[in-house]
């Protein structure tokens, strides 16, 4: 009796199920109409539920799925650049590219520096020097294809190596030994294709020999060309050196162990002072005071310092207002004379206003000043001491291009140099002087 009982039950709720399904909800009710819900009224879970369908095989989806599109092929590597515009210091040398002497252009892939000298022969001085106190040799047949500033074109030409690792000393090379037969064009060079020389002399037929001092401006190897200096051929020559220490105070040596080096050690006087020991006390170019207030502290520092040695910090005045102080190494400066004073006068002329520059020379140079503009006919001229017109060194007019002046100082000795910027006549103006200052 219970058994038929709980089958009626199961087939009543499976009736009011299928009932529920059919029926529409109800919208319009209200949580309040509905009846409250009690756990043993919650259906079962039903059990008809259909079993997942397996899924296909892998392979069989991929058989189904449209093919794939074939793979692009991969893109080749960039070709890699030339050595010499890759951006890269290929051979260690501290040049890159085009700065490179390897480098003939930026499609060059080498950068490797060709031999020196276009692989010429070349003769270690030094060795050869160690060796024997002489070196003898002929330009009778040697290669040519140098030529220095002051001649070579005649012949051909001997090269040499000579490597220096101090500029304390001064190198003369000599040929000027009566082995000597033939006229010698000697150059220095710090590279065998410069275009300049850093030193040439040259003999003749009375003295075919000559001589060449030279001053290393730094350590390093540099090329000493024998060359030929007749066209009547060359000959045999006889090479010799003789090291010429430099004086104390230009040698480029701190020889007192103050920290201070030639024109910038109070001891210096100028680039020939053979003694740089400090005075005492110090001058007031060197005694860490600002002995003119004007905010600037000795040599460098202060311009109105010409050098380490000097006893007074105030400006140059001369007979004017103001003397313009111009680098040791030269430069370019503008000139305006029209409101300038008029207290000085050439053996040339120089009647109109002037200015005054001031050049101290630490060491023997060659010295040019040119006007190289000019709104005015130019004079000037150059005195040793700003007041004194017995010191005048020369005088100028016209040398330069069309009315403007230049005047030319070879090997000129260490000190102070005044240059006066005239006008001929009375005539004044604006303009732009150009100093170069070569040492020795």
């Amino acid at each position: 009796m219970r058994r038929t009982l709980m089958l009626i039950a199961l087939a009543a709720f499976g009736c009011q199920e299928d009932a529920d399904e059919a029926s529409p909800p109800d919208v319009g009710g209200t949580l309040a109409d509905a009846a409250p819900a009690r756990l043993e009224d919650a259906a079962p879970p039903r059990m008809d539920v259909a079993p997942p369908v397996d899924a296909a095989p892998a392979d069989a989806a991929r058989a189904d799925a449209a093919p794939d599109e074939p793979d692009a092929a991969p893109e080749p590597d960039a070709a890699p650049l030339p050595a010499c515009g890759d951006g890269q210091d290929n051979d260690g040398d501290g040049r890159v590219d085009l700065l490179d002497p390897g480098c003939e252009a930026r499609d060059d892939d080498d950068e490797a520096d060709p031999p020196p000298c276009a692989g010429r022969p070349l003769v270690d001085l030094n060795a050869a020097l160690a060796e024997g106190e002489f070196f003898m040799g002929t330009t009778e047949e040697a290669g040519g294809g140098y030529a220095g500033t002051c001649g070579g074109l005649a012949g051909g030409e001997v090269v040499f190596t000579y490597t220096v690792e101090t500029t304390a000393d001064a190198l003369v090379f000599r040929t000027d030994y009566e082995e000597t037969t033939a006229p010698t064009v000697m150059y220095v060079r710090a590279d065998c294709e410069a275009l300049g020389d850093l030193g040439c002399n040259r003999g003749n037929d009375a003295t075919p020999g000559t001589r060449l001092r030279f001053v290393p401006p730094e350590p390093g190897t540099y090329y000493i060309v024998v060359d030929t200096g007749s066209r009547a051929g060359g000959g045999v020559f006889k090479l010799g050196l003789e090291v010429d220490p430099l004086p104390l105070c230009g040698n480029g040596q701190d020889d007192d162990g103050d920290r201070r080096i030639d024109v910038a050690d109070p001891g210096c006087e100028d680039a020939l002072d053979d003694d740089e020991t400090d005075p005492d006390p110090l001058p007031r170019c060197a005694d860490g005071v600002d002995n003119d207030e004007d905010g600037l502290i000795d040599y460098p520092d202060d311009p109105d310092c010409p050098r380490a040695s000097s006893d007074s910090e105030t400006p140059l005045a001369c007979m004017h207002d103001e003397v313009i102080i111009l680098p040791a190494e030269g430069g370019e400066v503008q000139t305006s004379t029209a409101n300038a004073g008029n207290d000085y006068q050439a053996d040339c002329g120089g009647r109109a206003n002037e200015q005054v520059f001031a050049l101290f020379l630490p060491a023997p140079a060659d010295i040019v000043f040119e006007m190289v503009e000019g709104s005015y006919d130019t004079l000037i001229f150059v005195r040793r001491a700003c007041d004194d017109a017995a010191t005048e060194v020369d005088c100028d007019d016209d040398g330069g291009s069309g009315t403007l002046s230049r005047i030319d100082i070879s090997n000129a000795e260490p000190g102070p140099y005044y240059f006066f910027v005239d006008g001929y006549d009375t005539r004044t103006g604006t303009g732009t002087a150009r100093i170069t200052v070569t040492p020795r």
